[in-house]
């Protein structure tokens, strides 16, 4: 589900002391002075000579704070940058003092590089590939073009459905990144790829390159040229690591670390991939099947330039206290004198020994996520925790020192009523009592986000609250949550939700909305206007849409998926993924 903003008018409502604000300093700075105070505190990786290398301009759709929190956008930094016969460098999009069009390192041109690849990942910020093309005189349209670098997007968006940004880009990498990156590049840096033309190009990259789309292949092919039956013809498969990992194989860490960022200051370093719960609402639970947790040795190992200088570290997975060597990799970072932060962690797996742990860290905040108020609608969308669970850990993170706690909830859930509103508010309410402490206890920041359902989840047929429902239910919570003291509520701006949505399901036509949300700058209302958006369309129906989404070939067979709706129906809950070679339930070892 995603929850972050890309601006003040289409975002959600921004929370009051936020991570990430900007300096009163640099508002007052000119472009060039911004990269340059950005470039000098960072640390780790520096810029790169060109010099006859394969240039990337990697392209992150959002603000600066946001790319260099991102893991995966900084794994893809450092590998292009350790390679010899490569070299990237950043591009932001959503930052008014930066020149989005010029790169961080040097102030090039998207143009003037070999490649342009954006990850992709939040759907409505697919606009912004759109106006960074457009600034750097790129033809935005891919028909139109004649030349300038490859047109590249990867990403957990595009992954699940690269409808949105079909007309607009010449190669998806679908998958994980470690697992296409080293064969594309060999690709891009071959005499055969060099000295061929553009569909020929796209040839060898799609024989070469796991999880790799080009539309125009696919357009160029007559009997497909109607693309809204295509999904029955084309099934990409995208690209996954294999499990267990290659013993030489490393988890991804942080090539540079900066204190403008969410992890101030941090080498990042991914200890798992996936979650094991399968969250029936999310995509991570079921496109990073199977589970696949790091070895504690080659965690270490990983981080180990970043421990010989002392660097803060932060631990990164969706189900950070999965991981059976948590508490043993934290005691020996603390053993090395190293701080650590965790991403997030599942409250029903808090001990009062990890909690302790994280004191004496210093963790400070921390963000969690119930999704539901009630016991019934957590099982229904496979939430295994119970209000006694939620409510002791709460408590434990309170006595632990934590001075600001985040709480996810989800509204327009399947089988959701009035109740389960009333539930979710009052156990916002025990939770601040939980953590009143003497001293204040911390901060209860609820951010909650409109429900959208997401393609190749059980949830994937679900219907879409419409504008009038989801303002009804945000008005019925905030109702609920006056005379709350030290909790502060954020809701999703309806709108924003009904865009992502859209995008999220959308079928060919769907670039169209890519497109008016790129002319009209990202404001959700003027760009539904221009596509002509009704609360009668079939997004708000269930079962009514047709699943284009379906030429990407998800991990997991759509057997489990039904199996997985069948048990939501009846409340029940299934159990975490064992990450073993020997389970076949959902078919992502099979």
């Amino acid at each position: 589900m995603s929850r972050k903003g890309q601006s003040a008018k289409s975002g959600p409502l921004r929370v009051k002391g936020g991570f990430g604000r900007r300096e009163k300093s640099e508002k007052n700075q000119s472009p060039l002075q911004l990269r340059q105070s950005l470039l000098a505190l960072e640390s780790g990786l520096r810029p790169r000579e060109r010099g006859g290398k394969l240039t990337v301009a990697l392209i992150w759709p959002g603000s600066y704070h946001a790319g260099m929190s991102s893991l995966g956008y900084l794994w893809v930094y450092g590998y292009l940058n350790s390679r010899p016969d490569a070299m990237a460098e950043r591009f932001f999009c959503s930052e008014s003092e930066l020149n989005r069009s010029v790169s961080l390192e040097s102030g090039l041109e998207v143009g003037e590089f070999n490649v342009a690849a954006a990850s992709m990942s939040v759907e409505n910020e697919y606009w912004r590939l759109l106006d960074i093309l457009w600034q750097s005189k790129i033809e935005v349209e891919r028909v139109k073009r004649k030349s300038g670098p490859l047109i590249v997007a990867g990403g957990v968006g595009v992954w699940s459905n690269p409808w949105p940004l079909w007309q607009f880009v010449d190669l998806f990498v679908l998958g994980e990144g470690e697992a296409q990156w080293p064969s594309l590049v060999d690709c891009l840096i071959s005499p055969m790829y060099l000295k061929a033309d553009y569909l020929k190009r796209l040839e060898l990259i799609v024989e070469r390159v796991s999880g790799a789309l080009a539309p125009a292949l696919i357009e160029n092919r007559p009997e497909e040229l109607n693309l809204s039956n295509l999904y029955q013809n084309i099934k990409v498969r995208p690209a996954s690591l294999s499990y267990p990992y290659q013993s030489s194989l490393l988890p991804p860490v942080s090539p540079i670390i900066t204190p403008k960022t969410e992890f101030s200051s941090s080498a990042l370093v991914e200890i798992a991939r996936g979650c094991p719960w399968g969250c029936r609402f999310c995509l991570t639970g079921f496109l990073y099947r199977p589970y696949r947790p790091w070895s504690e040795e080659s965690i270490i190992k990983a981080l180990e330039p970043w421990l010989k200088k002392g660097a803060k570290v932060g631990l990164v997975s969706p189900a950070v206290a999965e991981h059976k060597s948590l508490e043993s990799i934290i005691d020996r970072l603390y053993e090395l004198k190293i701080w650590v932060s965790l991403s997030s962690l599942r409250l029903s797996a808090l001990s009062e020994n990890l909690a302790r742990k994280m004191a004496r860290g210093g963790l400070k905040a921390l963000a969690v996520a119930p999704e539901a108020g009630s016991i019934r609608l957590r099982a229904a969308i496979n939430k295994n925790i119970t209000e006694d669970e939620i409510l002791s850990s709460a408590r434990l993170l309170a006595l632990s020192g934590l001075r600001r706690l985040k709480l996810y909830f989800m509204i327009g859930l399947p089988f959701e009523s009035e109740e389960d509103l009333e539930q979710l508010w009052r156990l916002v309410a025990r939770i601040k009592k939980e953590t009143s402490l003497k001293g204040g206890g911390p901060l209860i920041v609820v951010s909650v986000a409109n429900f959208t359902p997401k393609p190749h989840t059980p949830f994937e047929d679900e219907a879409l609250a419409t504008e009038e429902e989801m303002r009804a239910k945000g008005t019925f919570l905030a109702r609920g949550f006056k005379g709350l003291s030290g909790v502060e509520l954020k809701l999703d701006p309806p709108k924003w939700s009904i865009v992502n949505a859209l995008l999220s399901r959308g079928g060919p036509l769907s670039g169209e909305l890519t497109r008016q949300l790129w002319l009209n700058q990202g404001k959700s209302g003027p760009a539904l206007k221009a596509i002509g958006y009704a609360p009668t369309w079939p997004d708000h129906e269930k079962g009514a849409l047709v699943k284009s989404w379906k030429i990407v070939a998800a991990p997991v067979g759509q057997t489990f998926l039904e199996v997985e709706k069948s048990k939501s129906a009846q409340y029940l809950n299934s159990s975490p993924c064992p990450a073993s070679l020997n389970c076949l339930r959902c078919g992502a070892f099979g």
